[in-house]
């Protein structure tokens, strides 16, 4: 469905509060993630629903601490939800600000896209890849670190890399040729993670998790993806 936005912002903003809650027909716009457009985008605020609304006497009105909007890139057109969440926090213990969360739905990460052509990966080894990377945009840390190791194993096995344990098959894709030596170090660091994760239950820092990622995104792109797409030149 497309909808005319101009057509919407010409309409006059309808309330209707029912018991303690109401939602609303607001046509405003807010800037969140865009995953397809891969940046912060313009959003068309096609509904809201908050949780405010008159007291049990109905005398009081209660100021929401939550809202549910759903939302339409003004870009590419797609649809997400976006929670919001009001709380009031102090510093001092008197003074109080307003503050406010937002959490959006699919989870992403500004900016990280799912790798391309990714429908020229194993079954399997495509399986933990979007395991992995939802995951890693939900602030999942614990499993996102598990995940990029099981994602280094998947490929070991897939590729019939020979040895006994994931440091040996890692050694193993060198002498397969599918990988340097170079590249080796840096997914026998990636294994280290994901050891450290799995056994010590390690929460990495984002900014660590996502470099790992992208070591392995560029793994399955110099084994899987390219290959199959450079086997399409002309010859």
């Amino acid at each position: 469905m497309v909808v005319n936005t101009g057509a919407l912002r010409n309409k006059l903003r309808r309330t209707r509060r029912t018991g303690v809650s109401n939602y609303t027909t607001a046509m405003q716009t807010i800037w969140v993630g865009c995953d397809s457009c891969s940046q912060k985008t313009s959003h068309l605020v096609l509904f809201e629903v908050d949780d405010g609304g008159p007291s049990d006497d109905g005398e009081v009105y209660i100021d929401p601490e939550n809202g549910y909007c759903v939302l339409q890139c003004e870009g590419c057109k797609s649809y997400s939800f976006l929670h919001k969440h009001s709380y009031l926090v102090s510093e001092d213990g008197w003074e109080t600000t307003e503050t406010t969360d937002f959490i959006q739905y699919p989870r992403r990460i500004v900016g990280r896209q799912p790798i391309q052509h990714s429908n020229l990966l194993p079954p399997q080894v495509q399986r933990i890849y979007f395991e992995t990377r939802n995951a890693l945009c939900n602030d999942m840390n614990v499993l996102s670190g598990i995940g990029i190791r099981a994602l280094v194993e998947v490929v070991c096995k897939e590729r019939n890399a020979p040895g006994k344990d994931l440091q040996q098959r890692i050694d193993g894709l060198v002498e397969k040729g599918d990988l340097n030596a170079a590249g080796a170090t840096i997914l026998h660091s990636i294994r280290t993670m994901g050891n450290d994760a799995a056994h010590e239950v390690k929460a990495h820092s984002n900014d660590d998790l996502s470099t790992a990622f992208d070591v392995v995104e560029h793994l399955l792109m110099g084994i899987y993806i390219l290959p199959a797409k450079a086997s399409n030149l002309p010859k």
